[in-house]
Protein backbone atom coordinates (compact mmCIF):
# COMPACT_ATOMS: atom_id res chain seq x y z
CA UNK A 1 0.00 0.00 0.00
CA UNK A 2 1.14 3.28 -0.56
CA UNK A 3 0.71 6.19 1.57
CA UNK A 4 0.84 8.66 -1.05
CA UNK A 5 -0.67 8.04 -4.47
CA UNK A 6 -0.41 10.40 -7.26
CA UNK A 7 -3.11 10.10 -10.55
CA UNK A 8 -3.19 11.32 -13.77
CA UNK A 9 -6.64 9.51 -14.00
CA UNK A 10 -8.05 7.23 -16.89
CA UNK A 11 -9.54 8.40 -20.03
CA UNK A 12 -13.33 8.69 -20.02
CA UNK A 13 -14.02 7.88 -23.75
CA UNK A 14 -10.87 6.25 -24.60
CA UNK A 15 -9.14 9.08 -26.23
CA UNK A 16 -5.86 10.44 -25.26
CA UNK A 17 -6.02 13.29 -23.06
CA UNK A 18 -3.14 15.77 -21.77
CA UNK A 19 -3.66 16.71 -18.55
CA UNK A 20 -0.98 19.18 -16.38
CA UNK A 21 -0.37 21.52 -13.75
CA UNK A 22 0.59 24.08 -16.27
CA UNK A 23 -1.61 22.97 -19.34
CA UNK A 24 -5.15 23.54 -19.79
CA UNK A 25 -6.20 19.62 -20.28
CA UNK A 26 -7.58 18.97 -23.45
CA UNK A 27 -8.21 15.85 -25.91
CA UNK A 28 -4.88 14.99 -27.98
CA UNK A 29 -5.87 14.70 -31.66
CA UNK A 30 -1.97 14.17 -32.27
CA UNK A 31 -1.99 11.02 -30.05
CA UNK A 32 1.20 12.55 -28.00
CA UNK A 33 1.38 10.76 -24.14
CA UNK A 34 2.08 13.48 -22.05
CA UNK A 35 5.03 12.77 -19.43
CA UNK A 36 3.70 13.42 -16.24
CA UNK A 37 6.97 15.82 -14.82
CA UNK A 38 4.52 18.02 -12.75
CA UNK A 39 3.36 14.76 -10.86
CA UNK A 40 7.15 13.48 -10.43
CA UNK A 41 7.70 16.96 -8.77
CA UNK A 42 4.96 16.06 -6.63
CA UNK A 43 6.24 12.75 -5.47
CA UNK A 44 9.89 14.49 -4.85
CA UNK A 45 7.80 16.54 -1.68
CA UNK A 46 7.25 13.15 0.10
CA UNK A 47 9.54 12.36 2.44
CA UNK A 48 11.50 9.45 2.28
CA UNK A 49 10.00 7.80 5.44
CA UNK A 50 6.45 7.62 3.30
CA UNK A 51 5.85 5.59 0.37
CA UNK A 52 4.71 6.99 -2.64
CA UNK A 53 3.31 5.71 -5.91
CA UNK A 54 2.10 7.16 -8.93
CA UNK A 55 -0.60 5.98 -11.67
CA UNK A 56 -0.38 7.57 -15.26
CA UNK A 57 -3.78 6.11 -16.27
CA UNK A 58 -3.40 7.53 -19.74
CA UNK A 59 0.07 6.43 -20.07
CA UNK A 60 -0.61 2.64 -19.09
CA UNK A 61 -4.16 2.95 -20.59
CA UNK A 62 -5.52 1.79 -17.74
CA UNK A 63 -9.19 1.34 -17.62
CA UNK A 64 -11.20 2.67 -15.03
CA UNK A 65 -12.17 -0.69 -13.67
CA UNK A 66 -9.04 -1.48 -13.08
CA UNK A 67 -7.81 2.16 -12.04
CA UNK A 68 -10.83 2.25 -9.11
CA UNK A 69 -9.71 -1.00 -8.21
CA UNK A 70 -5.73 -0.09 -7.97
CA UNK A 71 -6.80 2.87 -5.67
CA UNK A 72 -8.98 0.40 -3.63
CA UNK A 73 -5.98 -1.80 -2.66
CA UNK A 74 -3.94 0.81 -2.52
CA UNK A 75 -5.78 2.63 0.39
CA UNK A 76 -3.68 6.02 0.16
CA UNK A 77 -3.35 8.57 2.88
CA UNK A 78 -3.40 11.28 0.39
CA UNK A 79 -4.60 10.79 -2.91
CA UNK A 80 -3.75 13.62 -5.16
CA UNK A 81 -5.72 13.69 -8.62
CA UNK A 82 -5.60 16.59 -11.80
CA UNK A 83 -8.91 17.29 -12.02
CA UNK A 84 -10.00 19.69 -15.79
CA UNK A 85 -12.73 20.70 -17.27
CA UNK A 86 -13.34 18.48 -20.00
CA UNK A 87 -13.08 15.30 -18.19
CA UNK A 88 -14.26 16.53 -14.80
CA UNK A 89 -17.12 14.56 -14.28
CA UNK A 90 -14.72 11.46 -14.83
CA UNK A 91 -11.61 12.75 -12.49
CA UNK A 92 -14.20 13.12 -9.67
CA UNK A 93 -14.69 9.14 -9.91
CA UNK A 94 -10.87 8.50 -8.65
CA UNK A 95 -11.70 11.26 -5.73
CA UNK A 96 -14.97 9.46 -5.23
CA UNK A 97 -13.41 6.50 -4.51
CA UNK A 98 -10.09 7.50 -2.40
CA UNK A 99 -12.58 8.85 -0.31
CA UNK A 100 -14.11 6.03 0.21
CA UNK A 101 -10.66 4.42 1.41
CA UNK A 102 -10.47 7.20 3.88
CA UNK A 103 -7.90 9.01 1.95
CA UNK A 104 -6.94 12.80 1.86
CA UNK A 105 -8.13 14.40 -1.74
CA UNK A 106 -6.86 16.76 -2.76
CA UNK A 107 -7.15 18.21 -6.85
CA UNK A 108 -4.20 20.05 -8.76
CA UNK A 109 -4.00 21.57 -12.17
CA UNK A 110 -4.90 25.08 -14.16
CA UNK A 111 -8.61 24.53 -14.05
CA UNK A 112 -9.34 23.81 -9.84
CA UNK A 113 -6.57 26.65 -9.86
CA UNK A 114 -9.15 29.60 -11.67
CA UNK A 115 -12.23 28.25 -10.18
CA UNK A 116 -11.43 26.17 -7.18
CA UNK A 117 -14.48 27.07 -5.09
CA UNK A 118 -17.03 25.67 -8.14
CA UNK A 119 -14.55 22.29 -7.78
CA UNK A 120 -14.91 21.73 -4.13
CA UNK A 121 -18.82 22.43 -4.65
CA UNK A 122 -19.32 19.76 -7.30
CA UNK A 123 -17.07 17.17 -5.59
CA UNK A 124 -18.48 17.03 -2.05
CA UNK A 125 -15.81 14.26 -1.69
CA UNK A 126 -12.88 16.61 -2.73
CA UNK A 127 -10.64 17.81 0.51
CA UNK A 128 -8.50 20.72 -1.00
CA UNK A 129 -7.80 22.48 -3.91
CA UNK A 130 -4.39 23.41 -4.46
CA UNK A 131 -3.98 27.18 -6.34
CA UNK A 132 -0.94 27.79 -8.61
CA UNK A 133 2.66 26.17 -7.79
CA UNK A 134 1.47 22.93 -6.42
CA UNK A 135 4.65 21.47 -4.39
CA UNK A 136 4.99 23.46 -0.99
CA UNK A 137 1.22 23.56 -0.84
CA UNK A 138 1.66 19.96 -1.12
CA UNK A 139 4.34 19.37 1.40
CA UNK A 140 2.21 21.53 4.24
CA UNK A 141 -1.11 19.71 3.72
CA UNK A 142 0.82 16.39 3.53
CA UNK A 143 2.59 17.43 7.13
CA UNK A 144 -0.65 18.55 8.39
CA UNK A 145 -3.07 15.80 7.77
CA UNK A 146 -0.12 13.30 8.80
CA UNK A 147 0.51 14.39 11.88
CA UNK A 148 -3.21 15.46 12.74
CA UNK A 149 -2.43 19.59 12.62
CA UNK A 150 -5.31 21.86 12.37
CA UNK A 151 -5.40 23.54 8.91
CA UNK A 152 -5.87 27.15 9.80
CA UNK A 153 -3.07 29.62 8.19
CA UNK A 154 -2.85 26.83 5.32
CA UNK A 155 -1.43 28.93 2.26
CA UNK A 156 -2.46 28.17 -1.21
CA UNK A 157 -5.27 26.66 -0.73
CA UNK A 158 -8.86 26.72 -0.88
CA UNK A 159 -10.15 23.67 1.25
CA UNK A 160 -13.12 22.19 3.67
CA UNK A 161 -12.78 22.79 7.56
CA UNK A 162 -13.73 20.88 10.13
CA UNK A 163 -17.43 21.37 9.93
CA UNK A 164 -17.56 21.12 6.17
CA UNK A 165 -17.40 24.79 5.09
CA UNK A 166 -15.21 26.46 2.77
CA UNK A 167 -12.22 28.39 3.63
CA UNK A 168 -9.96 30.20 0.88
CA UNK A 169 -6.73 30.02 2.08
CA UNK A 170 -4.46 33.18 1.71
CA UNK A 171 -1.90 33.13 -1.13
CA UNK A 172 1.30 31.17 -0.87
CA UNK A 173 4.32 33.47 -2.32
CA UNK A 174 5.88 31.91 -5.36
CA UNK A 175 8.93 30.21 -5.10
CA UNK A 176 12.20 32.86 -5.49
CA UNK A 177 14.60 29.81 -6.73
CA UNK A 178 13.54 26.75 -8.48
CA UNK A 179 17.00 25.47 -7.74
CA UNK A 180 15.33 24.84 -4.51
CA UNK A 181 12.82 22.25 -5.68
CA UNK A 182 13.96 18.43 -5.54
CA UNK A 183 14.91 16.78 -8.99
CA UNK A 184 11.58 15.42 -10.01
CA UNK A 185 11.09 11.45 -9.50
CA UNK A 186 10.43 10.70 -12.78
CA UNK A 187 11.88 7.38 -12.36
CA UNK A 188 8.37 6.49 -10.96
CA UNK A 189 6.69 7.81 -14.04
CA UNK A 190 6.21 4.87 -17.16
CA UNK A 191 8.58 6.08 -19.27
CA UNK A 192 8.61 3.94 -22.04
CA UNK A 193 5.12 4.64 -22.61
CA UNK A 194 5.81 7.85 -23.68
CA UNK A 195 5.05 9.07 -27.04
CA UNK A 196 5.20 12.14 -29.24
CA UNK A 197 4.95 12.39 -33.14
CA UNK A 198 8.64 12.49 -34.99
CA UNK A 199 10.25 12.74 -31.23
CA UNK A 200 9.46 8.96 -30.71
CA UNK A 201 9.39 7.07 -27.64
CA UNK A 202 10.85 7.28 -24.06
CA UNK A 203 10.94 10.93 -23.73
CA UNK A 204 9.98 13.35 -20.81
CA UNK A 205 9.96 17.39 -19.77
CA UNK A 206 12.44 19.18 -18.27
CA UNK A 207 10.92 21.96 -16.75
CA UNK A 208 13.25 25.19 -17.35
CA UNK A 209 11.00 27.98 -15.87
CA UNK A 210 7.61 29.56 -14.66
CA UNK A 211 5.86 32.86 -15.19
CA UNK A 212 5.44 35.12 -18.23
CA UNK A 213 5.28 38.54 -17.99
CA UNK A 214 3.74 39.16 -21.58
CA UNK A 215 -0.29 39.73 -21.85
CA UNK A 216 -1.89 37.25 -24.71
CA UNK A 217 -5.20 37.33 -23.14
CA UNK A 218 -5.84 33.41 -24.11
CA UNK A 219 -3.05 32.46 -22.23
CA UNK A 220 -2.94 30.20 -19.16
CA UNK A 221 0.28 30.14 -18.20
CA UNK A 222 -0.51 33.13 -15.70
CA UNK A 223 -3.58 30.82 -14.12
CA UNK A 224 -0.71 28.72 -12.08
CA UNK A 225 2.82 30.19 -12.43
CA UNK A 226 1.83 33.71 -12.00
CA UNK A 227 3.67 36.98 -13.96
CA UNK A 228 7.04 36.79 -12.44
CA UNK A 229 9.27 34.68 -14.21
CA UNK A 230 11.87 32.50 -12.61
CA UNK A 231 14.19 30.46 -13.69
CA UNK A 232 15.96 26.96 -12.92
CA UNK A 233 20.69 27.23 -13.58
CA UNK A 234 22.01 25.81 -16.06
CA UNK A 235 23.37 23.60 -13.58
CA UNK A 236 20.32 22.37 -12.27
CA UNK A 237 18.97 21.54 -15.66
CA UNK A 238 21.99 20.04 -16.40
CA UNK A 239 22.29 17.98 -13.07
CA UNK A 240 18.32 16.62 -14.49
CA UNK A 241 19.29 15.75 -18.00
CA UNK A 242 22.44 13.71 -15.98
CA UNK A 243 19.65 12.34 -13.83
CA UNK A 244 17.29 10.69 -16.69
CA UNK A 245 20.78 9.73 -18.99
CA UNK A 246 21.17 7.80 -15.85
CA UNK A 247 17.75 5.75 -16.69
CA UNK A 248 18.03 5.70 -20.52
CA UNK A 249 16.15 9.05 -21.20
CA UNK A 250 17.75 10.85 -23.96
CA UNK A 251 14.90 12.87 -25.88
CA UNK A 252 13.85 15.78 -23.75
CA UNK A 253 11.47 18.50 -24.68
CA UNK A 254 12.51 22.00 -22.27
CA UNK A 255 9.02 22.73 -21.26
CA UNK A 256 9.00 26.31 -20.90
CA UNK A 257 7.13 28.83 -23.16
CA UNK A 258 9.87 31.09 -22.59
CA UNK A 259 13.05 28.64 -23.07
CA UNK A 260 14.65 30.87 -25.34
CA UNK A 261 14.08 34.02 -23.06
CA UNK A 262 16.82 33.88 -20.96
CA UNK A 263 19.52 33.97 -23.33
CA UNK A 264 22.31 33.90 -20.85
CA UNK A 265 21.07 30.22 -19.75
CA UNK A 266 20.48 29.22 -22.53
CA UNK A 267 24.06 29.26 -23.45
CA UNK A 268 25.19 28.17 -20.65
CA UNK A 269 23.24 25.22 -20.81
CA UNK A 270 24.21 24.48 -24.00
CA UNK A 271 27.75 24.88 -23.40
CA UNK A 272 27.74 22.23 -20.48
CA UNK A 273 26.06 19.75 -22.74
CA UNK A 274 28.85 20.63 -25.46
CA UNK A 275 31.75 20.41 -22.77
CA UNK A 276 30.23 17.28 -20.89
CA UNK A 277 29.73 15.42 -24.28
CA UNK A 278 25.92 14.59 -22.94
CA UNK A 279 23.87 12.69 -26.26
CA UNK A 280 20.87 14.16 -25.76
CA UNK A 281 18.38 15.01 -28.44
CA UNK A 282 16.25 17.76 -27.14
CA UNK A 283 13.43 20.28 -28.13
CA UNK A 284 12.00 23.37 -27.16
CA UNK A 285 9.35 26.34 -27.32
CA UNK A 286 10.00 29.54 -28.14
CA UNK A 287 8.34 32.97 -29.06
CA UNK A 288 9.04 34.30 -32.15
CA UNK A 289 10.87 37.22 -31.24
CA UNK A 290 13.54 36.26 -28.87
CA UNK A 291 15.58 33.98 -30.57
CA UNK A 292 18.49 34.83 -32.84
CA UNK A 293 21.02 32.86 -34.96
CA UNK A 294 23.90 32.56 -32.24
CA UNK A 295 21.69 30.56 -30.00
CA UNK A 296 20.38 28.94 -32.98
CA UNK A 297 23.10 27.72 -34.03
CA UNK A 298 24.33 27.17 -30.33
CA UNK A 299 21.50 24.81 -29.45
CA UNK A 300 22.02 22.79 -32.71
CA UNK A 301 25.42 22.08 -31.35
CA UNK A 302 23.93 21.17 -28.30
CA UNK A 303 21.06 18.57 -29.09
CA UNK A 304 18.51 20.70 -30.36
CA UNK A 305 16.37 19.66 -33.21
CA UNK A 306 13.51 21.11 -33.71
CA UNK A 307 11.74 24.59 -31.70
CA UNK A 308 7.86 24.79 -31.34
CA UNK A 309 6.41 28.65 -31.96
CA UNK A 310 2.97 30.09 -30.96
CA UNK A 311 2.30 32.00 -33.90
CA UNK A 312 -0.89 32.37 -32.97
CA UNK A 313 -2.00 34.49 -36.13
CA UNK A 314 -1.29 35.87 -39.56
CA UNK A 315 -3.77 38.59 -39.16
CA UNK A 316 -1.62 41.53 -37.86
CA UNK A 317 -5.01 42.92 -36.10
CA UNK A 318 -6.09 39.76 -34.52
CA UNK A 319 -2.30 39.60 -32.54
CA UNK A 320 -2.95 43.25 -31.39
CA UNK A 321 -6.30 42.49 -30.59
CA UNK A 322 -5.01 39.89 -27.97
CA UNK A 323 -1.94 41.21 -27.20
CA UNK A 324 0.69 39.37 -28.54
CA UNK A 325 3.11 41.59 -28.50
CA UNK A 326 4.90 39.94 -31.81
CA UNK A 327 4.83 41.25 -35.27
CA UNK A 328 3.73 38.90 -37.94
CA UNK A 329 6.73 39.67 -39.94
CA UNK A 330 9.41 38.48 -37.00
CA UNK A 331 7.66 35.30 -37.06
CA UNK A 332 8.58 34.96 -41.00
CA UNK A 333 11.74 35.84 -39.91
CA UNK A 334 12.46 33.46 -37.45
CA UNK A 335 11.05 30.68 -39.14
CA UNK A 336 12.75 31.24 -42.79
CA UNK A 337 16.56 31.69 -39.85
CA UNK A 338 15.64 28.17 -38.81
CA UNK A 339 14.85 26.52 -41.75
CA UNK A 340 18.18 28.02 -43.36
CA UNK A 341 20.30 26.62 -40.33
CA UNK A 342 18.62 23.08 -40.10
CA UNK A 343 16.67 23.00 -37.69
CA UNK A 344 12.70 21.87 -37.65
CA UNK A 345 10.13 24.18 -36.72
CA UNK A 346 6.43 23.44 -35.34
CA UNK A 347 3.82 26.29 -35.37
CA UNK A 348 0.57 26.84 -33.18
CA UNK A 349 -1.97 28.90 -34.48
CA UNK A 350 -5.34 29.92 -33.07
CA UNK A 351 -8.56 30.17 -35.08
CA UNK A 352 -11.59 32.42 -33.66
CA UNK A 353 -9.78 34.87 -31.26
CA UNK A 354 -11.53 38.48 -30.89
CA UNK A 355 -11.61 40.17 -33.54
CA UNK A 356 -11.64 36.61 -35.91
CA UNK A 357 -13.23 36.42 -39.57
CA UNK A 358 -13.19 35.45 -42.86
CA UNK A 359 -10.63 37.51 -44.21
CA UNK A 360 -7.95 37.24 -40.77
CA UNK A 361 -8.60 33.06 -41.32
CA UNK A 362 -7.22 33.45 -44.81
CA UNK A 363 -4.04 35.55 -43.41
CA UNK A 364 -3.44 33.28 -41.15
CA UNK A 365 -3.74 30.11 -43.99
CA UNK A 366 -1.82 31.95 -46.54
CA UNK A 367 0.56 32.93 -43.91
CA UNK A 368 1.47 29.60 -42.75
CA UNK A 369 1.40 28.21 -46.16
CA UNK A 370 4.19 31.11 -47.03
CA UNK A 371 6.87 30.29 -44.48
CA UNK A 372 8.83 26.47 -44.15
CA UNK A 373 7.25 25.33 -41.20
CA UNK A 374 8.01 21.34 -40.99
CA UNK A 375 4.74 20.87 -38.81
CA UNK A 376 1.53 23.22 -37.64
CA UNK A 377 -0.88 22.78 -35.66
CA UNK A 378 -4.44 24.86 -35.51
CA UNK A 379 -6.42 25.02 -32.75
CA UNK A 380 -10.09 25.90 -31.99
CA UNK A 381 -10.01 29.52 -29.66
CA UNK A 382 -10.64 28.70 -26.22
CA UNK A 383 -11.16 31.02 -23.60
CA UNK A 384 -10.38 29.04 -20.40
CA UNK A 385 -11.23 30.19 -17.02
CA UNK A 386 -8.59 32.87 -15.52
CA UNK A 387 -7.76 33.95 -18.67
CA UNK A 388 -8.39 37.82 -19.97
CA UNK A 389 -10.19 36.27 -23.11
CA UNK A 390 -12.70 34.24 -20.72
CA UNK A 391 -13.66 37.58 -19.17
CA UNK A 392 -14.05 39.12 -22.50
CA UNK A 393 -16.61 36.03 -23.47
CA UNK A 394 -18.75 36.46 -20.58
CA UNK A 395 -18.83 40.40 -20.92
CA UNK A 396 -19.25 40.16 -24.63
CA UNK A 397 -21.96 37.35 -25.14
CA UNK A 398 -19.82 35.42 -27.08
CA UNK A 399 -19.58 32.58 -24.56
CA UNK A 400 -22.35 29.36 -25.77
CA UNK A 401 -22.23 26.77 -23.10
CA UNK A 402 -21.46 26.63 -19.44
CA UNK A 403 -20.39 22.95 -19.38
CA UNK A 404 -16.77 23.06 -18.58
CA UNK A 405 -16.62 19.10 -20.25
CA UNK A 406 -17.18 21.41 -23.71
CA UNK A 407 -13.96 23.72 -22.84
CA UNK A 408 -11.38 21.84 -25.39
CA UNK A 409 -9.54 23.69 -27.92
CA UNK A 410 -9.01 20.45 -29.53
CA UNK A 411 -12.37 19.49 -30.85
CA UNK A 412 -15.02 21.69 -29.32
CA UNK A 413 -16.27 25.73 -30.20
CA UNK A 414 -17.67 27.67 -27.42
CA UNK A 415 -17.23 31.27 -28.56
CA UNK A 416 -19.02 32.65 -31.72
CA UNK A 417 -19.36 36.08 -32.54
CA UNK A 418 -22.08 38.27 -34.34
CA UNK A 419 -20.21 37.78 -38.04
CA UNK A 420 -17.98 34.69 -37.14
CA UNK A 421 -20.10 31.27 -35.57
CA UNK A 422 -18.84 28.76 -33.52
CA UNK A 423 -19.54 26.44 -36.37
CA UNK A 424 -17.81 28.43 -38.64
CA UNK A 425 -14.48 28.09 -36.60
CA UNK A 426 -14.57 25.17 -35.97
CA UNK A 427 -14.84 24.96 -40.18
CA UNK A 428 -12.35 27.22 -40.83
CA UNK A 429 -10.00 25.47 -38.25
CA UNK A 430 -10.18 22.38 -40.75
CA UNK A 431 -10.21 24.23 -43.40
CA UNK A 432 -6.43 25.49 -42.41
CA UNK A 433 -5.42 22.13 -41.87
CA UNK A 434 -6.42 20.44 -45.42
CA UNK A 435 -4.84 23.78 -46.95
CA UNK A 436 -1.49 23.65 -45.28
CA UNK A 437 -1.16 19.83 -45.26
CA UNK A 438 -2.28 19.00 -49.01
CA UNK A 439 0.23 20.91 -50.72
CA UNK A 440 3.02 18.92 -52.84
CA UNK A 441 5.87 20.69 -50.89
CA UNK A 442 4.18 20.09 -47.63
CA UNK A 443 3.48 16.34 -48.18
CA UNK A 444 7.20 15.95 -49.30
CA UNK A 445 8.27 17.50 -46.15
CA UNK A 446 6.04 14.93 -44.27
CA UNK A 447 7.59 12.27 -46.07
CA UNK A 448 10.65 12.86 -45.12
CA UNK A 449 10.27 13.24 -41.67
CA UNK A 450 8.26 10.51 -41.76
CA UNK A 451 11.32 8.47 -42.95
CA UNK A 452 13.12 9.52 -40.32
CA UNK A 453 10.60 8.94 -37.41
CA UNK A 454 11.73 6.20 -35.17
CA UNK A 455 8.09 4.96 -34.55
CA UNK A 456 6.35 4.95 -38.06
CA UNK A 457 3.44 2.81 -36.71
CA UNK A 458 2.64 5.83 -34.18
CA UNK A 459 2.98 8.69 -36.99
CA UNK A 460 0.79 6.45 -39.58
CA UNK A 461 -1.82 6.41 -36.37
CA UNK A 462 -1.80 9.95 -35.82
CA UNK A 463 -2.50 10.63 -39.40
CA UNK A 464 -5.11 8.40 -39.51
CA UNK A 465 -6.64 10.14 -36.86
CA UNK A 466 -6.58 13.47 -38.24
CA UNK A 467 -7.90 11.96 -41.37
CA UNK A 468 -10.62 10.91 -39.75
CA UNK A 469 -11.26 14.28 -37.60
CA UNK A 470 -10.73 16.00 -41.05
CA UNK A 471 -13.55 14.41 -43.36
CA UNK A 472 -15.96 13.59 -40.71
CA UNK A 473 -17.98 15.35 -37.83
CA UNK A 474 -18.72 12.11 -35.47
CA UNK A 475 -16.43 14.33 -33.26
CA UNK A 476 -16.88 17.96 -33.96
CA UNK A 477 -18.50 19.79 -30.80
CA UNK A 478 -20.09 22.90 -31.16
CA UNK A 479 -21.58 24.72 -28.32
CA UNK A 480 -24.93 26.29 -29.59
CA UNK A 481 -26.48 28.80 -27.22
CA UNK A 482 -29.88 27.59 -25.29
CA UNK A 483 -33.21 28.69 -27.18
CA UNK A 484 -35.43 30.81 -25.55
CA UNK A 485 -37.72 28.85 -23.35
CA UNK A 486 -35.50 25.92 -23.45
CA UNK A 487 -35.30 23.41 -20.14
CA UNK A 488 -33.90 24.81 -17.10
CA UNK A 489 -30.68 24.05 -16.28
CA UNK A 490 -30.91 21.18 -13.57
CA UNK A 491 -30.19 21.70 -10.29
CA UNK A 492 -27.03 22.12 -8.12
CA UNK A 493 -23.87 23.82 -8.92
CA UNK A 494 -22.58 24.66 -11.98
CA UNK A 495 -20.78 27.62 -14.27
CA UNK A 496 -23.07 30.38 -14.32
CA UNK A 497 -23.09 32.06 -17.58
CA UNK A 498 -22.61 35.38 -15.87
CA UNK A 499 -19.92 35.75 -13.52
CA UNK A 500 -21.57 36.88 -9.59
CA UNK A 501 -18.97 39.35 -9.02
CA UNK A 502 -17.76 37.82 -5.72
CA UNK A 503 -17.86 34.51 -6.58
CA UNK A 504 -15.55 35.59 -9.00
CA UNK A 505 -13.00 37.20 -6.91
CA UNK A 506 -13.03 34.49 -4.61
CA UNK A 507 -12.40 32.02 -7.31
CA UNK A 508 -9.59 34.10 -9.11
CA UNK A 509 -8.11 37.09 -6.38
CA UNK A 510 -4.74 36.36 -6.65
CA UNK A 511 -4.41 35.45 -10.87
CA UNK A 512 -2.78 38.16 -12.64
CA UNK A 513 -5.53 38.74 -15.24
CA UNK A 514 -5.82 42.57 -17.36
CA UNK A 515 -8.78 44.20 -17.61
CA UNK A 516 -10.79 44.26 -20.57
CA UNK A 517 -12.30 47.44 -22.19
CA UNK A 518 -15.14 47.42 -20.04
CA UNK A 519 -17.00 49.11 -17.32
CA UNK A 520 -19.45 47.02 -16.01
CA UNK A 521 -18.62 45.86 -12.17
CA UNK A 522 -20.32 42.37 -12.87
CA UNK A 523 -17.39 41.41 -15.49
CA UNK A 524 -14.42 43.32 -13.94
CA UNK A 525 -11.07 41.96 -13.23
CA UNK A 526 -11.23 40.38 -10.15
CA UNK A 527 -9.16 42.21 -7.77
CA UNK A 528 -10.94 45.49 -9.29
CA UNK A 529 -12.10 48.11 -6.40
CA UNK A 530 -15.08 47.87 -7.85
CA UNK A 531 -15.21 43.91 -7.50
CA UNK A 532 -14.10 44.16 -4.03
CA UNK A 533 -16.80 46.90 -3.20
CA UNK A 534 -19.84 44.43 -4.50
CA UNK A 535 -22.27 42.89 -2.96
CA UNK A 536 -21.26 39.13 -1.77
CA UNK A 537 -22.95 36.40 -2.94
CA UNK A 538 -25.08 33.87 -0.80
CA UNK A 539 -22.83 31.31 -0.82
CA UNK A 540 -21.64 30.28 2.43
CA UNK A 541 -17.84 30.21 2.51
CA UNK A 542 -15.08 30.96 5.41
CA UNK A 543 -12.93 34.27 3.88
CA UNK A 544 -9.40 34.52 5.08
CA UNK A 545 -8.15 37.61 3.96
CA UNK A 546 -5.69 37.93 0.73
CA UNK A 547 -2.57 38.67 0.84
CA UNK A 548 -1.83 41.65 -1.40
Amino acid sequence: MADVLIVNPPSPDGHIYIRDVCRWGRKSREKMIWPQTSLAYIAAMVPEHMSVRIIDAIAEEMDFDTFLAEVQREKPRIYVSYIIGSTFTSDARGVQEAKKVGAATIAVGTHVSAVPQNTLELIPELDFVIRHEPEMSFADILERVTNGKPLDGLLGCTYRNGDGRIVLGADRPLLKNLDDLPIPRQHLLPLDRYQMPFLGRRYTWVLTNRGCPYSCTYCFEGVVWGKSVRYRSAKSIFKELEYLAGHNVRNVLFLADLFTYDRKGVMELCDLIIESGLKVRWTCNSRVDTLDEQMTRKMKQAGCWLIAFGIESGSQTVLDNVKKDAKVEQARATIEMCNRLGVRTWGYFIIGLPGETRQTVRETIDFAKSIPLDIALFHVAMPYAGTEFYFQAVANGWLNTSEWTHFDMNDSAVVGYDDFTSEEILKATKQAFREFYFRPKQMWRMSRMLLGARDIGMVMGVAKNFLSWLFTKKEDRIAARAAAGAAAAPEGPQLEVEINPEDARRALHSLPVIEAPRTDARTAKPRHKSVRAAVGSSRKVEQVPVQQ
